[in-house]
């Protein structure tokens, strides 16, 4: 009951406040004010739009429009492209297929109603191109004249191709790839013969002094030593001179340091680049005999000069065994001696090689040592009485080498 009784008395409350704010809204607004809100004719009006990140919008916009448009442009293009190619083979086909063979053949290799001029091939010649211009200008004299240049020409070429085969028939003897005879001779080849037969004999020679140089000689019990192979007399001959030298070279180095001393000679001593081209000198002598001479195991060695006085040979040579005699005449296992094989006056050697060595007369002991050129020089091992034989011009420290390397020295 009273639950009934209190919402009666809301619900009246509610409705007289609603009625209350309506009759307050009808006097807020006027009847048809909502008419005079709008103008009489509707306008639009451009709006303003937002600034945030329009230019580069904007630009945007732009360059992805001209990429479409490229791209558009590209394909059109490319479309009629291929249209006009089909169309232009299908133009060259139909074209083709109308041809006979006739005319194909026109096509290809010209009417044959017209006039051919004749041109020489570009790796003609030149006289002969020479002769085909001045034929087609109708210059039958000048033709003429090119054409005894092209027959010159034309012989030395046949000249020239017949020696090419020559000479390499001669080059197949010369190393050793044909049988001498063979080639050189037939009767084309004999005219060059003589280079061949020149290269067969250097060949030969330089075989021989290079079998001479390694020549490995083992004497008879007979002759063992230098000093017993001579006289009494003979060694002290030998022995006499050995001091004689020695006296004399130790004077000569006296002198000289004196004068040194008293500053009326200045030595002059190797530089440094000199000392380094005479070791690769040195060097270079040595790795050539290397392996090619006896080595005494005992380091005692025996030198014979064999020469003949009055030859120019014998004098450059006995310059060299001088320069060798200085070095080591005062070493005790270095024997170095002379022979003069022919007996002639010794005035004149000595006088151009200053030859201060010991040196002996008479032919003997070259004829037992096998020694038939002159000058020559018979380097022996007196522990193993091996040998080998040096005739030929020496160079510069040459000898030295030889001694050094049979001495066993490093």
């Amino acid at each position: 009951m009273k639950k009934a009784i209190f919402y009666n008395i809301l619900i009246i409350f509610v409705l007289t406040v609603t009625n209350s704010y309506a009759g307050q809204s009808k006097a807020f607004f006027e009847k048809g004010s909502a008419k005079s809100v709008f103008l009489p004719e509707s306008k639009l009006t451009n709006q303003q739009e937002l600034e945030y990140f329009r230019v580069k919008e904007e630009e945007k916009d732009v360059e992805d429009k001209d990429d479409i448009d490229n791209k558009n442009n590209k394909d059109l293009v490319k479309n009629e492209e291929s249209k006009k190619d089909v169309l232009q083979n299908n133009d060259i086909g139909n074209e083709q297929k109308e041809l006979t063979a006739s005319e194909k053949i026109i096509a290809k290799y010209g009417d044959p109603n017209e006039d051919v001029t004749y041109y020489p091939e570009e790796k003609a010649p030149t006289p002969f191109k020479g002769i085909m211009a001045a034929l087609q200008a109708g210059d039958e004299e000048l033709a003429y004249k090119y054409a005894k240049q092209y027959i010159n020409y034309t012989a030395k070429e046949s000249d020239l191709v017949g020696k090419t085969i020559v000479f390499q028939k001669l080059a197949l003897e010369g190393l050793g790839r044909a049988k001498q005879g063979e080639y050189s001779n037939d009767l084309d080849a004999a005219q060059y013969k003589y280079l061949l037969e020149k290269e067969l004999k250097e060949k030969k020679e330089k075989e021989e002094r290079e079998r001479q140089l390694a020549k490995a000689v083992t004497l008879t019990s007979k002759e063992t030593s230098l000093f017993d192979s001579f006289s009494d007399a003979y060694e002290r001959q030998i022995q006499r001179t050995n001091k004689e030298a020695i006296s004399h070279y130790e004077e000569m180095e006296a002198r000289k340091q004196e004068k040194i001393k008293n500053g009326e000679l200045v030595e002059k001593e190797e530089t440094i680049e000199e000392k380094g081209e005479n070791l690769i000198k040195r060097a270079s002598i040595r790795n050539e005999y290397v392996g090619r001479v006896p080595v005494d195991p005992q380091g005692e060695v025996s030198i014979y000069f064999f020469f003949k006085p009055n030859e120019e040979g014998s004098m450059a040579l006995g310059k060299r065994v001088e320069e060798l005699y200085k070095q080591n005449v005062k070493e005790q296992n270095v024997h170095i001696v002379g022979v003069n094989v022919d007996g002639l006056p010794l005035a004149s050697f000595k006088n151009a090689t200053k030859a201060n060595f010991p040196i002996l007369t008479g032919d003997r002991l070259s004829k037992l040592m096998g020694i038939k050129t002159f000058p020559s020089i018979f380097f022996r091992c007196e522990t193993t009485g091996e040998a080998f034989v040096f005739n030929k011009p020496a160079r510069e420290f040459e000898l030295g080498e030889i001694l050094s390397l049979m001495r066993g020295e490093r």
